[in-house]
């Protein structure tokens, strides 16, 4: 992760985030607007096959929107572009953690984080294209509800202290989460992909646009950067394991539903 030394004063545009949800100003974009309000069916569910019903929808809506605003931009530049976010804060417990969490769902859609320190308080933006920064937050709005209920019911084990198990329960849940968010991106650009064959004469590849869109929020992100330090943080505690498995349980859609939200 990137830490920035030297910006920790919180600045005037900012988000914050709470272990019990957050308070984000509702998306203009009416796809966005049903995405984030199916998330919220979700977390506020207590039926576990109508939160997965509602989150599988979400995440086809989201895929395709991502993949739509891609090929969108490729024509008409201006319509997305790279740029930071909002500053996004993190409030205790577990605000380092949940920096992480936010970490992993950025480089899974596409984006970069640098994260920010002023007293106990943690902050980040998320830098790459409007639309992924657009995608990240919707998506870490929900993952920190559901992450703050799973960690609440995993029983700690007799004798670990409660912070070195719970600080390694994110860990994992994070890593899980970015592994199946990788898998379903693919899978997104796959099925993208071999619609494509009936594509405008001119327009380019799905894969040639992603490509080049992830070497520009590279190469930007690189400028962006530079003289800013890159951590990796030693954890002790034997929650890993039990956050990967929740993390794997985490609502994310399925591959049906992304079969689904590209025909």
């Amino acid at each position: 992760m990137i830490f920035d030394e030297g910006c920790g004063a919180p600045t005037s545009h900012h988000r914050t985030f709470r272990s019990g949800g957050s308070n984000m100003t509702a998306p203009e974009n009416p796809i966005l607007a049903r995405i984030r309000g199916l998330l919220a069916h979700a977390e506020s569910t207590g039926n576990v096959q109508e939160a997965e019903a509602f989150t599988a929808k979400a995440v086809g809506l989201m895929a395709k929107y991502g993949i739509e605003h891609a090929m969108l931009s490729d024509v008409e530049p201006e319509t997305d572009t790279i740029g930071d976010s909002e500053r996004i804060r993190l409030h205790a417990p577990y605000a380092l953690d949940k920096v992480t969490l936010l970490h992993h769902v950025a480089e899974a859609l596409g984006c970069k984080m640098v994260f920010y320190k002023a007293g106990p308080t943690y902050s980040a933006t998320v830098f790459g294209y409007e639309s992924d920064r657009e995608r990240v937050n919707l998506l870490f709005t929900s993952l920190l509800v559901q992450a703050t209920h799973a960690m609440a019911a995993t029983q700690v084990p007799f004798g670990e202290s409660v912070k070195a198990f719970r600080r390694t329960w994110y860990q994992g849940f994070a890593i899980a989460v970015h592994e199946r968010l990788k898998v379903a991106e693919n899978h997104a650009r796959q099925q993208a992909e071999a619609g494509s064959a009936t594509a405008t004469a001119g327009t380019r590849s799905t894969a040639l646009v992603l490509a080049d869109r992830a070497d520009r929020v590279q190469d930007a992100w690189r400028e962006r950067t530079q003289g800013i330090k890159a951590i990796s943080r030693k954890l002790s505690g034997s929650g890993r394991m039990a956050g990967y498995r929740d993390g794997q349980r985490a609502d994310l859609g399925n591959r049906r539903a992304l079969d689904r939200s590209h025909h």
